[in-house]
């Protein structure tokens, strides 16, 4: 038999499988635009990436998204001062991850790393549910990051577009990675099910033209990322996460939309339309404020999750400007405003802007970024 053949209704099902999970959205809700190229690069620019010159999407390239996907958990942490991490043990652990995955799969439990990791078949209580970031973040929301990339090499004219986003991609996990195992250097099981499972998954998975059209074609799937800077006194990084948006037409209206977003806040809401490619989305949810670890020889962790809600204004998927309430480890309130939105007088000088209030210190964060997604900042905490 054909592996092909029988691979690919499995393809199918699981993007499915995902899509259900993620959204809550009918398979039939697709853009309302024109018809559009059914594969291959020209697929890829309708529906994923089409390289606007304003807002988010023009900040998207492979060091704002290597730094968006492996700083993105550093935001729920005190400390952020990004040259005094311990990259070594950072390195050694994920690395170890990947080496000893049979010793630690074996100390761990094959049946608890089932339960806990591979399948649905746990909840958050006591660590558990660990099954759902995995699908959710490595598999569904790694697959947007990892075709965007994919088209990014593509229209800058990359002879292996491909192997380059691969590249990219894993990378991004693989920092990632580092930023959560520097603790242990012997690896965990959560590093290793991300970095031999779910992250290749991924780049298997949405590596098939055929997967994105079935999901480009019914949904609109685009990442809304931070805008990571070196602030300071302290040299801290701020500001970095890596949201994925999904939003979908609601039957029988042109003007509203639901939205889910996931990663650096998961939300959910509507969104109205404010002009002909303009919608001004708002959504309710969730941010994790820490990752607490409930397993110290294993490294299980739960997360602490606090409520939040947000506004965001977009131009044909590319975020103008966000205001999200209560974000990261210390910030109650965050606003990111995009290139293109505020300029200086008459000149095309229009660089992306962002400010975090600090309700314990009663301090004002913020930045200036540029074109490629990184900048500078003042961090009044050294």
């Amino acid at each position: 038999m054909d592996l092909h053949v029988f691979l690919r209704p499995l393809r199918y099902t699981a993007v499915a499988t995902v899509l259900a999970g993620a959204t809550g959205c009918a398979t039939h809700a697709g853009h309302e635009t024109a018809l559009k190229p059914e594969f291959g690069p020209a697929m890829r620019r309708a529906h994923y990436y089409s390289n606007r010159q304003y807002g988010s999407e023009s900040q998207f390239n492979p060091l704002s998204t290597i730094l968006n996907n492996g700083y993105d958990q550093v935001r729920t942490a005190p400390d952020r001062r990004v040259f005094a991490f311990d990259y070594g043990s950072g390195a050694e652990g994920s690395l170890n991850s990947i080496l000893r995955a049979g010793a630690l799969l074996r100390g761990y439990g094959t049946s608890n790393w089932i339960r806990y990791e591979l399948l649905p078949f746990s909840g958050k209580a006591g660590g558990g549910g660990q099954w759902w970031p995995n699908y959710q973040l490595h598999l569904f929301a790694g697959g947007t990051t990892y075709v965007r990339l994919m088209a990014w090499y593509e229209q800058r004219g990359f002879n292996h577009p491909r192997l380059a986003a691969a590249a990219t991609k894993y990378a991004g996990a693989l920092l990632n990675e580092m930023m959560e195992n520097t603790p242990y250097r012997k690896g965990t099981v959560d590093g290793m099910t991300d970095l031999l499972i779910f992250d290749p998954a991924a780049i298997l998975l949405w590596n098939s033209d055929k997967v994105q059209r079935f999901v480009g074609t019914r949904i609109e799937f685009t990442e809304w990322p931070g805008q990571p800077s070196l602030s300071m006194p302290g040299a801290t990084l701020e500001n970095t996460f890596q949201t994925t948006m999904v939003r979908a037409r609601i039957p029988r209206t042109s003007n509203y939309r639901v939205f889910t977003t996931m990663g650096g806040s998961y939300m959910g809401g509507l969104s109205r339309r404010a002009g002909d490619s303009t919608w001004v989305s708002l959504g309710l949810g969730s941010d994790a404020r820490s990752n607490s670890v409930v397993d110290s020889l294993t490294g299980r962790k739960t997360v602490e999750l606090l409520g939040n809600f947000g506004i965001f204004v977009d131009k044909g998927g590319s975020l103008l400007w966000s205001a999200v309430f209560t974000s990261g480890y210390d910030a109650a309130a965050t606003l990111n405003i995009y290139p293109g939105v505020i300029r200086f007088g008459r000149s095309q000088l229009a660089p992306g802007w962002w400010t975090q209030y600090l309700p314990q210190q009663r301090e004002m964060r913020f930045g200036v970024t540029t074109s490629w997604g990184v900048g500078v900042g003042r961090n009044p905490i050294p």
